[in-house]
């Protein structure tokens, strides 16, 4: 059995004035971001999704019924961030290894099969090149060589989506970050591997990211 935990709680506060709802509640092409993404892991066969989220998107979730019994959901009653709310949904996995992922990191080219195939570790991160969003001046002596325009970055970040032993997700603090707290502690006793994404990724925080998404499935639709 597949499981996965979907971290959707807080609000979307680098969209404001333009909006006040949940992120995870954010419509995309006339769907939720949430139901967007449980669609995404179904269709990759997992047979059961955790959603660690926060009473004020639960409640406003108004496809939940859609989703039973293939989603159980792990709620927040505090802010414990994204450690705590590893810690707390994780008390719903019954199989060894869980598929974690940010609702709003979507990565639609990922298969997640070949993080299960690779994983040698306790955890998995995928990885990606971040393009610079301006263009990049060669220049010596104060000549100008060359422009490239938007280039990919030489180094690597994560993308939001891991693979973890469910037993590390067992000692992770109560409260805090976990990306703050834990993946730096992780790497530095040689407990994680990285996966190569290079695929297309899109994460939503802010307007221009939305406009970005809904423009690729348009063009996707269109090439259909």
């Amino acid at each position: 059995m597949r499981e996965a935990i979907v971290l959707a709680g807080g609000m979307s506060k680098r969209l404001k004035p333009f909006t006040d709802i949940p992120k995870p509640l954010l419509k995309l092409n006339n769907k939720y971001l949430l139901d967007a993404q449980i669609d995404w892991l179904k269709s990759k066969g997992f047979d059961h999704v955790i959603l660690a989220t926060d009473l004020e998107t639960y409640s406003h979730w108004e496809t939940k019924e859609e989703y039973l019994p293939l989603v159980k959901v792990s709620i927040e009653t505090d802010h414990l961030g994204t450690s705590g709310a590893l810690r707390k949904a994780v008390e719903y996995v019954d199989s060894d290894l869980v598929y974690v992922m940010n609702v709003d990191d979507i990565l639609s080219d990922l298969d997640p099969s070949e993080l299960y195939l690779s994983l040698h570790k306790p955890g998995i991160v995928v990885l990606h090149q971040p393009k610079i969003e301006f263009g990049v001046v060669r220049i010596r002596d104060n000549t100008i060589l060359r422009f490239q325009e938007k280039p990919y970055l030489k180094f690597w970040v994560s993308c939001g989506h891991y693979l973890f032993q469910k037993d590390i997700l067992k000692t992770f603090p109560e409260s805090g970050n976990f990306e703050e707290l834990i993946l730096p502690k992780l790497s530095k006793d040689r407990k994680l591997q990285g996966y190569k994404y290079k695929g297309r990724w899109f994460t939503i925080n802010s307007l221009k990211d939305i406009e970005k998404y809904l423009l690729e499935i348009e063009r996707f639709i269109k090439s259909k």
